[in-house]
């Protein structure tokens, strides 16, 4: 004679493993909803700070544009027979403007090597 606890299905092990299992999907659904609803929430918080960003930069951007005006073209240099003949003109030993003071540091140097530098400058125009 069977009794009302026996059965022939073999699903008496199965209805507590899903019962056990939808307890534990629940028990771990709370803390990672919430997880995700603060995630969320830092990201709103990222973007808006971003958002606020981007518009305070635009804002000095044109303030700067509007009191400065638009940047100049850089003047063009010409490279023609001025610029060469300037180019050959520093080649040679330049005289010192009237009234110019030179202060001159030689650390290292030797006395020789002072005179022979002093030789080379052109004291004509003074």
């Amino acid at each position: 004679m069977k009794g009302t606890w026996q059965t022939n299905s073999g699903s008496g092990v199965a209805v507590p493993l899903a019962i056990g299992a939808a307890v534990l999907a629940a028990a771990i659904a709370g803390p990672v909803a919430a997880a995700v609803g603060e995630l969320l929430r830092a990201l709103v918080i990222i973007a808006m700070v971003v958002v606020v960003l981007a518009v305070a930069a635009t804002g000095v951007a044109l303030a700067l544009r509007l009191r400065h005006g638009p940047p100049r073209a850089l003047p063009r240099r010409v490279f023609g027979p001025a610029s060469v003949h300037a180019a050959q003109d520093r080649t040679q030993p330049r005289a010192l403007p009237a009234r110019q003071e030179v202060h001159l540091h030689f650390h290292g140097v030797t006395a020789e090597d002072v005179a022979a530098i002093l030789a080379d400058v052109n004291y004509e125009d003074r």
